[in-house]
């Protein structure tokens, strides 16, 4: 079976500057995960809060929208509400203390969060895929040797 790339116009300097990136963050993050305190006072938590549900709101209505106009945008407003609903739901975890509403961000995680950000993955997968098969004239391919 015969594989294909297909030939995007970016530079590689594109690819090494998120790699590189990737890389950078790694020490800032083990840095992070030594020097932060356990406990922090959070001035603003309800805009927070709010505004990421705010932007969860949004992302869900505008990806409804554009699969309804069967828009190819929706790829990146899926992938972007896949990755707000698991924002949503690592934050309503990691921020609650064991009891009740643990329990309760937990099950939601697991059963709406999560689940719906798989679903909005899969849209997203579904769409490229459907776009490859259905134009692969359009797309510039060579062969990967």
């Amino acid at each position: 079976m015969e594989k294909f790339i297909v030939r995007l116009r970016v530079t590689s300097r594109t690819a090494i500057f998120y790699i590189a990136g990737s890389i950078f963050i790694l020490p800032w993050t083990i840095y992070l995960g030594q020097t932060l305190p356990t406990r922090h006072v959070f001035l603003h938590w309800d805009v927070a809060w709010v505004g990421l549900d705010i932007l969860l709101i949004c992302s869900l209505l505008l990806t409804g929208i554009l699969t309804y106009r069967k828009s190819l945008w929706v790829i990146l407003s899926a992938m972007a509400t896949g990755s707000f609903l698991l924002v949503d739901a690592w934050f309503d975890i990691t921020g609650e203390h064991l009891g009740r509403l643990f329990n309760e961000a937990l099950l939601a995680a697991i059963f709406i969060e999560i689940p719906l950000a798989f679903v909005s993955y899969r849209l997203a997968y579904k769409t490229l895929k459907s776009i490859y098969k259905s134009k692969p004239r359009r797309l510039r391919t060579t062969k990967q040797r």
